[in-house]
């Protein structure tokens, strides 16, 4: 009730101020015509009236899409460290067939101590726990042998054989390396000059030098034999 009093007075307020603004534009000489048409532009605004809705106006133009897919990388992301060092094909094949050589060795050193399969001479308990231990951990460890080129991996054969604690007898685990590396060569049609010992004896030392001098020989051959190929 209040508030429509409120409204009300407000209303003859309005009316009152505009009466009284006619009044003085009439004494100025104003028509009651012109003072109408004032008052209604004055009031009305004008309306303007969307071409589309509010919720779908235009909108800019968008990105095209790639009419083609990139093309898929050649090359995986596990490249071969042969082609990375730019090794010829026959240093690649002869490290490969080192790699091969020393994985063959480590399975049956283990395959001998853990299924006792690859059987050779029994050793005593305290060697054979030993080998079951230390030995299998010092086998899986140059079996995992990585190199590039063929000096490396030589290198690291060198680190294992050379080394204070290698044993060179017919039960240990470079026995086993060694008779990989002389079938190697024998397979290779190498002039193997390395005989392997008799059944119940170890391995000189002084092995480990003359294979690696006939596996640099191979290399030597191998690599010759390649560029001939590649030549005619």
């Amino acid at each position: 009730m209040k508030q429509t009093k409120a409204n009300h007075q407000e209303t003859k307020i309005e009316n009152k101020t505009v009466a009284l603004r006619k009044e003085e534009l009439l004494k100025a000489g104003f028509s009651e015509t012109g003072i109408f048409k004032q008052s209604s532009a004055r009031t009305s605004a004008p309306v303007v009236k969307l071409n589309h809705p509010t919720l779908s106006r235009a909108m800019g133009p968008k990105r095209r899409l790639p009419t083609q897919t990139r093309p898929r990388r050649e090359a995986t992301f596990f490249t071969s460290t042969a082609q990375e060092s730019g090794v010829s094909g026959s240093e690649e094949n002869l490290i490969n067939k080192l790699t091969q050589a020393i994985k063959s060795a480590q399975v049956k050193y283990r395959e001998h101590y853990l299924k006792g399969a690859f059987s050779r001479q029994e050793s005593g308990w305290l060697s054979g726990l030993r080998h079951r231990m230390l030995g299998q951990s010092r086998a899986q460890s140059v079996s995992e042998i990585q190199a590039n080129t063929f000096e490396a991996v030589l290198k690291k054969l060198d680190d294992f054989f050379y080394a204070p604690e290698t044993r060179y007898n017919f039960h240990s685990f470079t026995s086993y390396l060694l008779d990989e590396f002389i079938l190697l060569l024998e397979q290779a049609n190498s002039s193997v000059t390395v005989i392997r010992p008799k059944s119940g004896e170890h391995y000189n030392p002084t092995v480990w030098s003359e294979i690696r001098e006939s596996l640099a020989a191979l290399l030597k051959e191998s690599s010759l034999n390649y560029n001939h190929s590649a030549t005619s």
